[in-house]
């Protein structure tokens, strides 16, 4: 069973796989578990997207194809296929199922969006312009009337004043002509009305949304456009592109064999996981997935 992104009868293992943690949060009463006593999930000497030269291939999306029963061995993991079936040989009823929480993309420049904000007078420095805090290694900003909140793949635009609109003019037209070079990595500028109908970012002005490839960095000085040397990935980026579908498997008593579930949402699997555990769950916001045979 896979696709891409309470009284306890039956058992259940969730397995989350994320391969980038940067940018993710947790609630504040969160405690976190160790961390397994393994260093990888890959086959001894094997190349990640972490090491992997720049001749390594990108990663792919083969939707429909047909993914095998035994789905869990196709990550190498020893540790992983130990814990899968022991699991099931010791409970026949468990279930197990693995999620991740976001996809990757393969990332090549740096947009440094705090510069043309600073050159255009939006955000005001300290004594030196561009200077930066030793210590936290932060912007020294006096004042500012407009900045990028950085996230991953794209940018939230913020007014200090939401009620400026003359602010907001000046800052539309300098996004504009930052998107109408294409070198400048920006696939689109969403305003409210388009973040409101995507369901972003109700408090920012604008959206900046990158093309593949192309993450937001922190450089006060020099290129808005750098490139980021060896071969590294990450996530942060508009969830319509493929690569940031993420993965949800499932396999043991009551589940159906080999079927493909499609792209879902993910508001689908906590009501999902929640009706194996027959566990009511009335606040859930989306439908569960067929999951039975």
């Amino acid at each position: 069973m896979s696709g891409a992104t309470g009284t306890w009868h039956v058992p259940v293992i969730v397995a989350m796989l994320a391969v980038a943690t940067s940018g993710c949060t947790a609630g504040p009463n969160f405690t976190p578990p160790a961390a397994p006593a393994v260093s990888r999930y890959t086959a001894p000497g094997e190349k990640t997207s972490f090491d992997a030269g720049p001749t390594a291939p990108r990663q792919s999306v083969a939707p429909g194809k047909r993914v095998a029963g035994d789905w869990w061995t196709l990550f190498r993991s020893p540790d992983l296929d130990q814990v899968v079936k022991q699991a099931i040989a010791g409970n026949p009823s468990a279930v197990v199922v693995i999620v991740s929480d976001h996809g990757f993309m393969d990332i090549s420049h740096a947009v440094n969006l705090l510069i043309p904000f600073i050159q255009a007078g939006l955000i005001q420095g300290g004594p030196t312009q561009g200077a930066t805090d030793p210590a936290t290694k932060s912007p020294v900003v006096k004042s500012w009337k407009a900045q990028p909140w950085m996230a991953g793949g794209m940018a939230a635009i913020m007014l200090h004043d939401p009620n400026d609109l003359a602010t907001e003019q000046q800052v539309k037209t300098m996004l504009d002509g930052l998107a109408a070079n294409p070198d400048n990595g920006i696939a689109e500028i969403l305003d409210r009305d388009a973040m409101k109908k995507r369901g972003t970012y109700p408090d920012a002005a604008f959206l900046v949304v990158l093309k593949p490839g192309y993450y937001t960095a922190n450089a006060l000085t020099g290129n808005l456009v750098t490139p980021i040397p060896g071969h590294r990935g990450s996530h942060g980026f508009s969830p319509e592109y493929p690569e940031m579908h993420s993965s949800f498997f499932a396999v043991g008593a009551g589940i159906a064999h080999h079927r493909d579930l499609g792209l879902v949402d993910m508001r689908q699997i906590a009501p999902t996981v929640a009706g194996i555990l027959h566990v009511p769950m009335p606040t859930a916001k989306a439908t569960p997935l067929k999951v039975q045979p």
